[in-house]
């Protein structure tokens, strides 16, 4: 039990400093992409398809927090810039 607790706290602590260096960039899984409306909230980035080359415009809390276990998808998408694209 203690070993869970202190896995959940590396891994919370890991969440909040990538969250907090916003300027690193970050692999997008497709899936996350799909899962997380543009709520208009202002905490958008554009990144592009690594392998189709297309852009697309994603929810950025999506990436750094709620929808980290959806990293076993195959399509990555790569950062390119906060905002829409």
């Amino acid at each position: 039990m203690a070993m869970k607790i202190i896995f959940f706290i590396f891994f919370l602590i890991s969440s909040i400093c990538a969250t907090l260096n916003s300027e690193e960039k970050v692999d997008i899984p497709e899936v996350c992409g799909n899962a997380c409306p543009i709520n208009g909230n202002g905490n958008l980035l554009c990144a592009k398809n690594m392998e189709t080359g297309e852009l697309g415009t994603f929810e950025s809390d999506c990436i750094l927090g709620r929808y980290n276990s959806c990293i076993r998808t195959t399509q990555k998408y790569e950062f390119i810039k906060y905002g829409e694209c």
